[in-house]
């Protein structure tokens, strides 16, 4: 049988003074439920909370699955929009409008920063923080002029991926083999001279857990030796949606931060070392993308 707290008489240092508590329960004065309704009301506290918590979960079960729906009947539009349209500009547009389309069906606010520092023509470089499979996502979504993504030369082995890849001009880039990869470097500085726009994510991969790796200087040796505009794109959001390689969805709001094109210092700085211009192009977009990506720096 169970009481409400602070029933039971007690002397000062604790024990229970049986003899009051037996007198005041024979008058009457204590009011105890019969033992079936304290029972259920104590299995109504306790399951409220699983309720709670199950309903939670089947409401994160929904959401993935109708994201996961939605992507890939999208994802198909997709697909047929880069192998039927014709022009590199023409497939952009037509994936542009597909992702802000999946963006608003899944009520996921996309907040952009500083789109107006992205030059209206001519050559450039982008680099990003590269947190999840939505990165590329984000990109198609904001940026209205195409733009050719760096990906590395594994994606080359899938028929139909590489179709679709080629078709969207996608730069590859070797970083197993030493001589492609200098191959490839060369091609991605042709591109930028022949007044190409390039994105590339400096981290190289992704991972689960959060924080921003160490940046590869692929894409800031190709801005110092081309002289191209270098702007960091800090993304945030993306990891806490869509974690690591996974592809269970869950709730949440992304957000992109666009930087100014990054000035190369020229205190201490021979202008004819190339290798000194990456390194402060480097060390000045990483400060941008830390400073806005919302994530620890995991370099140190």
């Amino acid at each position: 049988m169970l009481l409400a707290p602070g029933i039971l008489l007690k002397t000062s240092s604790g024990k229970l003074r049986r003899s009051d508590c037996r007198e005041r329960y024979r008058r009457g004065d204590y009011r105890i439920r019969a033992p079936w309704w304290q029972l259920t009301r104590l299995l109504l506290k306790t399951t409220v909370p699983l309720l709670r918590r199950f309903r939670r979960t089947a409401g994160n079960h929904l959401f993935a699955g109708y994201a996961l729906a939605t992507g890939l009947v999208l994802a198909a539009l997709a697909f047929a929009s880069i192998l039927l349209l014709p022009g590199l500009e023409r497939r952009w547009h037509a994936l542009h409008r597909l992702t802000r389309l999946w963006a608003w069906l899944t009520r996921t606010p996309l907040r952009v920063t500083g789109l107006e520092q992205l030059p209206a023509t001519g050559p450039c470089v982008l680099v990003a923080n590269h947190a999840s499979y939505l990165d590329a996502f984000v990109m198609l979504a904001t940026l209205r002029q195409p733009i050719s993504f760096v990906a590395k030369e594994e994606l080359r082995d899938n028929l139909l991926l590489r179709t679709l890849l080629e078709r969207l001009a996608v730069q590859y880039v070797n970083r197993q083999d030493p001589e492609q990869s200098l191959t490839d470097a060369r091609s991605t500085l042709l591109r930028v001279q022949q007044g190409g726009r390039l994105l590339f994510f400096p981290e190289g991969t992704l991972q689960d857990s959060p924080g921003l790796m160490p940046f590869k200087m692929g894409a800031f040796a190709c801005a110092a030796e081309t002289g191209a505009p270098l702007i960091p794109v800090a993304i945030q959001g993306t990891r806490s949606i869509l974690r690591g390689q996974r592809w269970y969805g869950y709730r949440g709001e992304i957000g992109l931060v666009i930087g100014a094109p990054v000035p190369v210092p020229s205190e201490n700085l021979d202008s004819s070392d190339a290798w000194s211009r990456a390194l402060a192009l480097r060390k000045a977009a990483r400060t941008h993308i830390l400073e806005h990506c919302r994530e620890p720096d995991l370099a140190r």
